[in-house]
């Protein structure tokens, strides 16, 4: 018996613990596989014998199977061998030499005619391409895996997402509804505000229930008890035929006014607001002119920064038809100058206030303001004219 060591065997090896060795073995004839050509042909008995050919020449020894330790034992009469099953195909049967990386590779001889073993790299070769087709086969079978598990978790998102919708659209609808009667109750309420508002509506009801009692009596006196049963008949004809009717002609009367005086408001509003933003508008042109000029008299560096910390407000009213008050004030940084003016041009008219502080107020009355009015803050700093312009629309 001849053993061989394969280096790449061990990622081989599989042999399932399930499988009965005896059975696998006995009534079979086995050729041992060896590469130099002799025929070695194994026989294994059930009753524990073990014929042996080479060649022809046959030896008798025996064999047995011992399951605590797996182990085939193989005695000849000059040694004896422990050999553990590996694996196992149904066409090569392989069992490692206890202790050893040696093993021992028997071909089942049925086989033989279509599997013909001569060298050791083909060996090697069979059990790399089995090993190839194992790993290709168990690939194809997760890729199935993995395509069944995908398609029955598209399958359930694709349900999930059903409900999903399902869902939002039964949600929606039970919310459009809400919705609906939220604005029906909203509008009744708005209704009922507005109709408050108006005095006439009220009267007009009080005076409806008034009616409907006078025509119920009109029926009853002259009947008196018998006219009992029919007492409900006029009050009902009178508040269907007569008072409903007109109380529904007098409420759309009523909130159609008050829409066309809403409506009005908001005309008046939105008026408003646009004269604000033409005057915004008009304020940011303003300030830009009264910079550009006051950049351009500010012929120096130093003169634009101190300009830019002078603080300088005018707050305008008009508080007759002829009558305009300007309140001025102005803070300069705390420097020595040699002169601080304030010039006031309206129109053609110019006013001229000398010697003023760093900081102070001053209110001025104009009986006529023209388009445009000018108010200039004028410093002397180290013999540098310094000017702070602001203007104001006086329309």
């Amino acid at each position: 018996m001849k053993t061989f060591l394969l280096d790449s065997f061990n990622r081989y090896k599989r042999f399932s613990e399930e499988l009965d060795v005896r059975t696998i073995l006995c009534n079979k004839p086995w050729l041992i596989f060896n590469d130099c050509g002799d025929k070695e042909l194994y026989i294994f008995q059930e009753d524990g014998s073990l014929i042996a050919s080479v060649n022809g020449n046959v030896t008798n020894a025996k064999w047995q199977y011992i399951p605590a330790n797996k182990s085939l034992i193989a005695s000849f009469k000059e040694q004896s061998y422990m050999l553990h099953p590996a694996f196992f195909d149904n066409t090569i049967f392989a069992l490692q030499q206890d202790g050893t990386d040696r093993y021992v590779f028997m071909i089942d001889e049925q086989q033989s005619k279509s599997f013909h073993l001569k060298s050791l790299s083909e060996l090697n070769s069979y059990f790399q391409r089995i090993e190839h087709e194992r790993v290709e086969a168990e690939q194809r079978r997760e890729e199935a895996l993995l395509a069944q598990q995908k398609s029955e978790q598209q399958r359930i998102e694709k349900e999930r997402e059903r409900q999903r919708i399902a869902r939002e659209w039964e949600l929606e609808a039970q919310a459009q509804m809400a919705r609906e009667e939220q604005q029906r109750l909203s509008n009744i309420a708005r209704e009922n505000h507005i109709l408050k508002q108006y005095k006439i509506f009220l009267i007009y009801k009080i005076v409806g229930i008034m009616l409907i009692a006078a025509s119920v009596l009109i029926v009853w006196l002259p009947l008196g008890l018998m006219a009992f049963p029919l007492f409900p008949l006029p009050a009902i004809a009178s508040y269907h035929i007569i008072y409903k009717p007109l109380r529904e002609l007098l409420k759309q009367y009523l909130l159609k006014k008050h829409e066309q005086r809403l409506e009005a408001e908001n005309q008046m509003r939105e008026k408003k607001e646009l004269e604000a933003i033409k005057r915004e508008v008009n304020k940011k042109r303003l300030q830009a002119e009264a910079l550009k000029i006051e950049n351009k008299l500010n012929n120096n560096q130093s003169s634009i920064e101190l300009a830019r910390q002078i603080s300088l407000n005018v707050e305008y009213a008009k508080i007759a038809l002829c009558k305009h008050t300007l309140k001025i004030n102005w803070t300069c940084p705390n420097k020595i100058y040699k002169e601080v003016t304030l010039i006031i041009n309206n129109g053609s008219d110019v006013l001229l206030y000398e010697h003023l502080t760093l900081w102070g107020s001053k209110e001025i009355e104009l009986n006529e303001v023209k388009s445009t009015i000018r108010i200039t803050l004028r410093l002397v700093w180290n013999n540098i004219p310094v000017y702070k312009i602001i203007l104001i629309n006086g329309e």
